[in-house]
């Protein structure tokens, strides 16, 4: 079964959105947060304004897809370092310190980034 163009961009829309949600929830990364949410936004743009029902020609989807990849390309250190998304507790997402003293945050992407 073939859902359509806009249903289909529309689909886009809420899994993006779903996932800033989840990232926000999770790890409070608010780059990461706020990248997924324009993109949803984007597309709901794209949907309903702009393309709305034509197909992309080959040369935008192609442009568009090496944009995204050049994008998470260059954001990659980024999110290494933060390790935002492997912090296990909400403290220690958030970087605050443990009883003990110690920033086990820090710890922890210094073990992660191998330093």
């Amino acid at each position: 079964m073939i859902i359509g163009v806009v249903p289909a961009k529309l689909l886009g829309v809420a899994l993006l959105l779903g996932e800033a949600a989840l990232v926000n929830w999770s790890s409070g990364d608010r780059w990461m947060t706020a990248f997924l949410a324009l993109s949803g936004a984007w597309f709901a743009l794209d949907a309903t304004c702009l393309w709305r029902e034509r197909l992309y020609a080959t040369w935008q989807m192609r442009l568009f897809l090496l944009g995204w990849n050049g994008i998470a390309l260059v954001t990659m250190p980024l999110v290494w370092r933060s390790a935002s998304l492997v912090a296990a507790e909400p403290e220690l997402r958030r970087g605050k310190r443990a009883t003990d003293g110690t920033d086990q945050s820090t710890d922890r992407r210094n073990a992660f980034a191998g330093s």
